[in-house]
């Protein structure tokens, strides 16, 4: 079995058509072959609209996560959807569609891939506000709060169940080392608490299909997978 140590998980932009067939293998084998889900695709993102990353075992290594971070500001029809509203001129973006092969969870992972996105996007194309959906049982989890997201107003009752969009004030601009702090605390704090936490996906029972819209899957450490 192959071992995951910290510094061994390469994460990287998807730069070519190779890159974003990987990726969207990963979803493939997360959401539709182990979940049964069908996610409309996210088209090839580039910056400043957005960025697809993927996570390697080393670097040129097996792909076994990926993370897309969208920028939304100004689609003022999608918030709205989601019962978000921001302010006036603010910069918004959405991190959806996580996934990690299931050989590969409970070790942080869903941490370093937005970490990741956090430094290769949010901070240095100033997002004011990020935003993304969870399940309705993980609205409290140690993942969530440690991360500093607080939810909406209120739950979202779609098609796969009761949801909730949970939104976070990002650091100002430059940030990229207290943003580091910020994620490194985050998973010492999470590591030590995630046995305790009532909200663990480790203590939850068979996702039921309310908690599959998300972020509730039998993962680790406060783990998720987003649509």
């Amino acid at each position: 079995m192959e071992v995951i140590k910290e510094k061994s998980l390469f994460v990287e932009p998807v730069r070519d058509q190779e890159a974003y067939r990987l990726l969207c293998s990963v979803r493939k084998g997360v959401f539709q072959q182990e979940f049964g889900m069908t996610l409309a695709p996210l088209g090839f993102a580039r910056p400043p609209e957005g960025l697809h990353l993927i996570g390697r075992l080393g670097p040129g290594g097996k792909a076994v996560a990926a993370l897309t971070v969208l920028n939304t500001t100004g689609n003022d029809a999608l918030h709205s959807q989601y019962g978000l509203c921001f302010p006036p001129g603010a910069s918004v973006a959405r991190y959806t569609q996580m996934a990690v092969l299931k050989k590969y969870r409970g070790r942080h992972i869903p941490l370093s891939m937005l970490f990741e996105a956090n430094v290769r996007f949010t901070a240095p194309y100033g997002i004011d506000y990020t935003w993304m959906i969870i399940g309705a049982q993980q609205k409290h989890s140690i993942f969530c709060k440690l991360l500093g997201y607080t939810p909406g107003v209120q739950p979202i009752h779609g098609e796969m169940g009761i949801s909730w969009a949970m939104v976070k004030k990002e650091l100002p601009r430059n940030s990229a080392e207290s943003t580091r702090e910020c994620f490194t605390a985050t998973e010492t704090t999470a590591s030590r608490g995630a046995k305790d936490d009532p909200h663990n996906a480790d203590n939850l029972r068979t996702p039921t299909s309310a908690q599959l819209h998300v972020c509730v899957m039998p993962l680790k450490h406060n783990e998720w997978t987003g649509q």
